[in-house]
């Protein structure tokens, strides 16, 4: 006959798998879970809420983009974990570019995110030597 001990004793290391394995699971898979990425932009001048497009760049590749809407808000969802920054655009305006940021399995609120004009004597150059100097606007 058995004694107890031998008994439990692949009871036990079972169980001790089971935990450490569901615990490994459960790291992948929150891992590989997609983020959102929110904010507002304003003009930063008036204050006023701006409809503009926010695009979401992993190092220097483009990954997503979004227009935001009349009051300025926008939403990127389902953005893979990792590290961006976010490019907004609107002709007229000075391209901003944040620093980068991380992105979690939580929703990142980005704030409010000010846009300037562009000088009018630039403007109007750019307008001109349009080849030579709209990308630094755009």
């Amino acid at each position: 006959m058995k004694s107890q001990t031998s008994l439990l004793q692949p009871i036990a290391l079972r169980v001790v798998l089971i935990a450490v394995l569901s615990f490994a699971f459960a790291t992948v898979s929150k891992a590989q879970q997609p983020g959102t990425v929110v904010g507002k932009v304003n003009d930063y001048q008036s204050g006023k809420p701006m409809k503009v497009y926010v695009l979401l760049y992993n190092d220097s590749t483009l990954q997503t983009g979004v227009a935001s809407d009349s009051l300025g808000n926008f939403k990127l969802n389902n953005v893979p974990q990792g590290q961006y920054s976010l490019r907004i655009k609107l002709y007229g305006y000075v391209t901003e570019v944040t620093p980068t940021f991380q992105v979690h399995a939580s929703a990142l609120n980005m704030g409010t995110l000010n846009m300037n004009k562009i000088p009018k004597r630039f403007f109007g150059a750019a307008l001109w030597r349009k080849r030579k100097y709209v990308h630094m606007y755009l």
